[in-house]
């Protein structure tokens, strides 16, 4: 009545691009409870027929499942919603066999090393052109920072000046008018 793990490496699956992926799956597997299920299981098939039959269902499952996505949409059939679909389809197969599908785990996807180094170099590429791109902003938001820096030195000197200017006239005049009330 404990589970058991099977586990299943997928060669050479094709996707809706024919890229060849390759796949590995770990189905968590037991029987299920009641008699009836252990009969099911002890009479209606073998340990032998039982690897078999779960190798060919897991096959054609995971085959329809990468042949409707692309190579770069690979790794999506590692979701809920496409472990979900191979865990209903196998447990329909083994309904009457007294198997119960647990779960199913995609342990890894993988791609072609030609395929894998050309993403990984155009991620490699994407992520050096918004380092970049995210550089160029920076230089640029510095270079905006320091001309209104500089605008606004240049407002205070004139301010400044202003008010040198202001203070020396009422300077003046208060000079004026103290020497003009003196005489």
């Amino acid at each position: 009545m404990q589970s058991v793990i099977f586990d299943m490496p997928i060669r050479n699956c094709p996707s809706a691009d024919n890229i060849m992926i390759s796949i590995d799956v770990a189905v968590q597997l037991r029987v299920k409870p009641g008699m009836q299920s252990v009969r099911s299981f002890c009479f209606k098939t073998n340990p032998a027929e039982l690897s078999n039959l779960l190798e060919d269902s897991l096959n054609e499952r995971i085959r329809i499942l990468l042949r409707g996505k692309t190579h770069l949409d690979a790794y999506s059939i590692k979701g809920k919603e496409c472990r979900g679909t191979i865990i209903t389809h196998l447990n329909n197969i083994f309904d009457s066999k007294g198997i119960e599908i647990e779960d199913v785990s995609i342990m890894e996807v993988g791609l072609p090393n030609d395929v894998a180094n050309t993403l990984e170099q155009k991620t490699a590429y994407q992520c050096k052109n918004e380092l970049q791109r995210k550089k160029q902003c920076f230089e640029l938001m510095v270079l905006q920072d320091n001309q209104a820096l500089s605008l606004i030195k240049q407002s205070m000197l004139v301010e400044r000046q202003n008010e040198m200017e202001k203070f020396k006239k009422e300077s003046a005049q208060v000079i004026k008018e103290h020497k003009y009330h003196n005489h």
